[in-house]
């Protein structure tokens, strides 16, 4: 367990001890809020302890995360967001359908907001993954690896080619080096919604019961 996870246990099981003592000893008729108070931390020590074991329930922890970072087998980000949910995301503030729609916004939004991508992947906000010189067609032959931020100095996400594949795919547009192109871009979630958060995302709660995936 991390230090930010183990400092933030032991913050909350002090303060319930805290609390708890307090509460035992005084004879104010507020005791009996000082006693619950010492049961709520002692339940959020409980489940600090639990999302840094990676067992949360996915209401819960992109919450948790908010406050203390991710669990550790999540800590490394990896491609789960295709390009054409940030983009929606972008333009609509709403996630896309099953098939992708984005006929709702404008040429003139859709190409703002790759470049607003474009701008964000250079200076390191958000990774973008794709497949190196990947055969059309045959993308998934290609494994994905992440695009190194130099190469936005001199390559951008084709906005024509975009409207007809959401899947993406560079283009050059300085000549400058070797010729090559990235397909299928993807990104972290994770690290989209801190950079394009949500609509009421931090005050939005997952269904309770809800634990799967």
């Amino acid at each position: 367990m991390p230090g930010v996870h183990v400092a933030t246990t032991l913050a909350f099981v002090s303060l319930a001890m805290s609390c708890l003592n307090t509460g035992f000893q005084t004879q104010s008729p507020f005791r009996w809020v000082l006693v619950f108070l010492s049961l709520l931390f002692g339940v959020a020590a409980a489940v600090v302890v639990t999302h840094a074991s990676g067992r949360a329930p996915k209401w819960l922890s992109p919450t948790l995360d908010d406050w203390i970072g991710p669990a550790p087998h999540l800590a490394t980000p990896l491609p789960d967001m295709p390009l054409v949910e940030v983009v929606v995301r972008i333009c609509l503030d709403s996630k896309t359908d099953a098939e992708g729609n984005i006929a709702a916004a404008s040429p003139q939004a859709t190409s703002e907001a790759l470049r607003a991508i474009r701008e964000g992947a250079r200076l390191g906000r958000v990774i973008v993954w794709g497949r190196l010189d990947a055969p059309i067609g045959n993308e998934h032959h290609t494994p994905l690896s992440a695009i190194p931020p130099e190469v936005w100095d001199v390559y951008q996400i084709d906005h024509l080619r975009f409207l007809t594949d959401p899947k993406g795919r560079t283009e050059k547009v300085r000549q400058v080096g070797a010729t090559f192109w990235y397909s299928d871009l993807q990104f972290n979630r994770r690290q989209v919604n801190v950079v394009w958060p949500e609509p009421g995302a931090r005050l939005r709660f997952r269904k309770p019961w809800y634990f799967g995936e």
